[in-house]
């Protein structure tokens, strides 16, 4: 049992030396043939080499960049030609509206004054028509003709001489004011009086002012006003 393992042994402590040359020699080769490629002119070569390419690569590389420099700047100043273009075309434009506009407002203000103007003499005429229609239908202008208006006590107007009672405070309206006085005399008779002479005081009856009241005697019936 132990022969067969103990042959094994010698057979491979046998083949172990021979193996052990066949390497080394194998990795003898592999060295040499590397150790030219690892030799100090070879390594000297390949660092120049590189040393060349990035030199190229930095060459390249700013060239690029200021390529793309230029590129930028002319790109960059077509934009910048185009936009200032713009901005004057559109401040000419904001001015051409700008005065279009004033234009068209001095037009219209113009316009509203004269529009107002207009409107206001017709407003002034109508009320100079209407102050004059007032002054006609108003019964201060029928005393401003010299007639006045009779008020009892109560500063009622009376409209008849029967409604004035003898010894009645009186109150006469003149166009300039008023005055007191006391009914004298007996009930007066009724008197035909003109149109003309009883002006229409807007339903009030009015007395003439510029003609002094005559006085009757007791036999006549008509008392006397003072």
């Amino acid at each position: 049992m132990l022969a067969t393992p103990r042959q094994r042994l010698d057979a491979a402590a046998g083949r172990l030396p021979r193996a052990l040359r066949e390497g080394t020699g194998r990795l003898r080769t592999d060295f040499s043939r590397l150790s030219v490629r690892l030799a100090p002119l070879v390594l000297r070569t390949r660092i120049a080499r590189e040393r060349e390419r990035v030199k190229g690569l930095s060459d390249r590389t700013a060239r690029c960049l200021k390529v793309q420099g230029e590129r930028r700047r002319d790109r960059f100043a077509a934009v910048s030609g185009r936009l200032g273009a713009a901005l004057r075309a559109a401040l000419f434009a904001h001015r051409h509206a700008l005065a279009r506009d004033r234009e068209r407002v001095g037009v219209l203000a113009k316009r509203a004054a004269r529009a107002s103007r207009g409107l206001l003499a017709e407003r002034r005429a109508r009320l100079g028509r209407a102050q004059q229609l007032l002054r006609a239908l108003s019964y201060t202008g029928v005393l401003a003709r010299g007639f006045a208006l009779v008020r009892g006590a109560d500063d009622r107007p009376l409209r008849s001489a029967a409604a004035v009672i003898p010894g009645q405070r009186l109150s006469l309206e003149f166009f300039d004011g008023r005055i007191a006085a006391r009914a004298d005399g007996g009930a007066a008779a009724p008197a035909s009086v003109p149109p003309a002479a009883t002006p229409d005081l807007a339903g009030e009856r009015s007395k003439p002012a510029n003609k002094p009241a005559r006085r009757k005697t007791p036999a006549e019936g008509q008392g006397s006003l003072f």
